[in-house]
């Protein structure tokens, strides 16, 4: 899964020698990454990969006490429910945004609405994202001439 600063700002740091240099608020959201598990112990966060303008995250997800089936594709949604993938992403997002704000803009939007996330179906597949986020600072580096976007 990925989800990205607002206007794709580098915001959270900068890729030196295929490595990211963090910057405060690239600190605190992975911070927040690391304590998923705490706050979510059916939720495994496999790899990640904080980027200066995005986060990757391959989270493996068992049941949890709230499970609920899946809606069928065309039904009417639900509110999030506790311990789902979005309310995860939802309360991630909320907790670096509060604590990146508290570094001195209150109120200051962080990050994109949406996210992008898609389904693994194998281990084989959870094994090729790993691998891609694990890589995504060569590539950034290789696309993007280093650090070279928005700030």
């Amino acid at each position: 899964m990925t989800f990205s600063t607002l206007r794709s700002t580098n915001l959270l740091g900068r890729i030196e020698d295929g490595g990211l240099v963090a910057t405060p608020a690239g600190r605190i959201v992975m911070a927040c990454v690391s304590e998923i598990p705490a706050h979510y112990p059916h939720a495994e966060v496999r790899a990640w990969a904080v980027m200066p303008n995005h986060v990757h995250l391959v989270l493996i997800l068992g049941p949890s006490r709230t499970s609920v089936p899946p809606t069928r594709f065309g039904a009417v949604s639900r509110p999030l429910v506790p311990g789902s993938l979005g309310s995860i992403i939802g309360k991630l997002k909320e907790a670096a945004t509060k604590r990146i704000n508290a570094l001195g803009v209150p109120g200051a939007r962080v990050w994109r609405t949406r996210y992008h996330d898609r389904i693994l179906p194998d281990e084989e597949a959870v094994g090729r994202a790993v691998e891609y986020v694990r890589l995504n600072p060569e590539r950034y580096v290789r696309r993007h001439g280093g650090w070279k976007g928005r700030s």
